[in-house]
């Protein structure tokens, strides 16, 4: 994951990784569906406030489950790292 930051906003370069290199089944997933998963990560690491955060996903590449996601800054000011 890369995170790149322009007054306002973060933006992210994140890739879901499902084990498919020990393995695993791969596990298809369109766009829905990551960020979906997305808003479960945020509210188990942060409750319900957490999945309050908008997040954009500005791009999407299905095949490696790759994504440019952007978060608005004041959102995250509030949350401990």
């Amino acid at each position: 994951m890369s995170e790149v930051y322009y007054p306002g906003n973060y933006y992210m370069d994140i890739r879901l990784d499902f084990g498919e290199q020990y393995g695993l089944t791969e596990i298809p997933m369109d766009v829905k569906k990551f960020k979906y998963a997305i808003f479960l990560a945020l509210k188990i690491l942060h409750g319900d406030m957490g999945c309050s955060i908008p997040v954009d996903i500005l791009k999407y590449r299905e095949k490696d489950r790759r994504a440019i996601i952007r978060i608005p800054s004041k959102r995250l000011q509030s949350f401990p790292v």
